[in-house]
C-alpha cells in the first residue's frame, strides 16, 4: 500500500513539474485555450500551489528518511534576538544623527551577518569603507553590552532541545552572525556542552548560503549531509540546507514569512518546536 502511494505521489508529482515548465515556455498555450483553461493555467499559479502542498504535506517517513542529527540557526530559530539588535544598533545611529529604523524593519535586515545588517541600516550616502568598518565596531561594542537584556529563546525551544538529547539526537549551531557572540549567546542560554559545534561567522569561511559551514559540521561528526535535519527562519538557511543536501525545516515562528522559506526550498513548515520530535520519532534511526 506505502508502495503504491508512493508510485501515484511520484507520477502527480512529474506531471505537476513538467507542467510547470511547459507552461513556462508556453507550449501548451494553444491547448490551454482550446480548453478554455488560459486565465487559470498561463502564470501556473494553480500549480505552483499543487507542487508546494505535495512537498509540504506528506510525512517525512513516507520516503523512508532517518535522521541523526540537527543544525539550528541562531537568530529567529533558537531565539527571539531582533530587539536588542534593533536597540543596540539604533543607538549607535542616534549618536551619528542617523535615521533609526522600527524593529520590525531588522526582522528584513538581519541574516547575512553583522557587516551586512550595518550596510543595511546606513543612509545610502555612506559609502566609505573606513566609515562602515568604524560604525561595525561601534554597533558590536554596543551589543556586547546589552544582547541579554530582552532575547529569549522562543516557546518550546527548550524543551525540545531537552527531548533530542534525551533521543540521542546530534545537535549543532550554524549561525552569520559572529563567531564570538554566537559562542557566547549559545553558553549562556542554552550551554555550548548542549551542542556537538557551534559556529558563527568565521574569517576564511564563508557565510551562509554558502554550505561549506554545514558539511564542515556533517564532517567532523563523522555522519552524511543526509543523516541532518536543519532548521531555519530564513530563505538564506533553506538555501545553506539544500545546498549542503540536509532536509530543509522553515521556522514559522522566526523573522521570515513562510513564502520566503517555501520559495527557497523548505522542505517542510514547522509551526511548533514539538513537531520536530514528532518527525523525528517516526524517523529516527
Amino acid at each position: 500500500m506505502k508502495n503504491c502511494k508512493y508510485i501515484i505521489f511520484v507520477l502527480i508529482y512529474s506531471i505537476i513539474d513538467v507542467l510547470q515548465t511547459c507552461l513556462t515556455f508556453k507550449l501548451f498555450d494553444n491547448r490551454i485555450r482550446y480548453v478554455g483553461l488560459t486565465d487559470i493555467m498561463t502564470n501556473f499559479e494553480l500549480l505552483k500551489i499543487l507542487h508546494l502542498s505535495l512537498i509540504h504535506h506528506l510525512k517525512p517517513n513516507f520516503f523512508n528518511m532517518s535522521y541523526s542529527a540537527i543544525i539550528f540557526d541562531l537568530d529567529g530559530t533558537l531565539l527571539n534576538t531582533i530587539d536588542d539588535l534593533a536597540n543596540s544598533m539604533n543607538l549607535v545611529l542616534e549618536q551619528h544623527d542617523f535615521p533609526v529604523h522600527p524593529v520590525e524593519q531588522y526582522k528584513l535586515f538581519v541574516g547575512n551577518g553583522m557587516e551586512k545588517l550595518t550596510r543595511r541600516v546606513l543612509p545610502p550616502a555612506c559609502t566609505d569603507e573606513n566609515f562602515i568598518k568604524s560604525f561595525l565596531d561601534e554597533f558590536q561594542n554596543q551589543y556586547g553590552k546589552t544582547w541579554h537584556n530582552i532575547t529569549k529563546p522562543y516557546p518550546g525551544i527548550e524543551k525540545l532541545l531537552e527531548n533530542l538529547a534525551a533521543r540521542g539526537i546530534r545537535m549543532s549551531v550554524l549561525s552569520n552572525k559572529t563567531d564570538q557572540f554566537t559562542q557566547i549567546i549559545i553558553d549562556y542560554f542554552f550551554g555550548l556542552s548542549h551542542f556537538d559545534y557551534v559556529f558563527g561567522a568565521r574569517t576564511g569561511v564563508p557565510k551562509k548560503p554558502d554550505p561549506i559551514g554545514a558539511l564542515e559540521i556533517a564532517k567532523l561528526s563523522n555522519l552524511q549531509p543526509s543523516d541532518f535535519l536543519y532548521l531555519g527562519d530564513s530563505g538564506v538557511d533553506m538555501l545553506t540546507a539544500n545546498a549542503a543536501g540536509m532536509y530543509a525545516l522553515g521556522a514559522t515562528w522566526g523573522f521570515r514569512n513562510t513564502n520566503e522559506l517555501i520559495e527557497n526550498g523548505a522542505k517542510k513548515l514547522i509551526y511548533n518546536p514539538s513537531e520536530i520530535i514528532d518527525l523525528i520519532r517516526n524517523t529516527v534511526k
